[in-house]
């Protein structure tokens, strides 16, 4: 669906924000996990349980391109509010309700931060002005 529906002229930026999520996102979870904070009842590979989360590779990155990219000069502090909300509150509330996550006491406050944070990120690597063709030289 981000194939079809990004923006053409920015994809190198949003990718960019998109790679960064995946990054994150993944130390986060890993940190997360080896101390017990949450656990995902579901096996999606057995060589890698963990790293292979689709929700890591594809949902999260997705969503923040595609917010990156609405209406691209509102204020990131709102936009990333509304995508922290709708994220922690609707989205992870639904991956428990569907035994896909487990937050073993892990309050939904903490996603939205953990979401805002990543969101933000992720808008200032796609809004770096330092990109330069590599054509062009030094």
């Amino acid at each position: 669906m981000w194939f079809l529906f990004r923006n053409r002229q920015s994809t190198g930026r949003l990718l960019m924000g998109g790679f960064i999520t995946i990054i994150l996102s993944l130390m986060i979870d890993l940190i997360a996990l080896s101390s017990g904070l949450w656990s995902y009842p579901m096996i999606f590979s057995p060589i890698g349980p963990l790293l292979f989360l689709p929700y890591h590779f594809s949902l999260v990155p997705v969503a923040i391109m595609f917010t990156l990219q609405i209406k691209p000069k509102a204020n990131p502090l709102l936009k990333g509010a509304i995508f922290s909300a709708l994220g922690a509150f609707i989205g992870m509330n639904f991956f428990e309700m569907i035994d896909f996550y487990n937050p073993k006491g892990w309050s939904t406050i903490y996603d939205f931060f953990i979401y805002l944070f990543l969101f933000l990120i992720a808008y200032w690597f796609s809004n770096m002005d330092g990109f330069k063709k590599i054509s062009d030289g030094y």
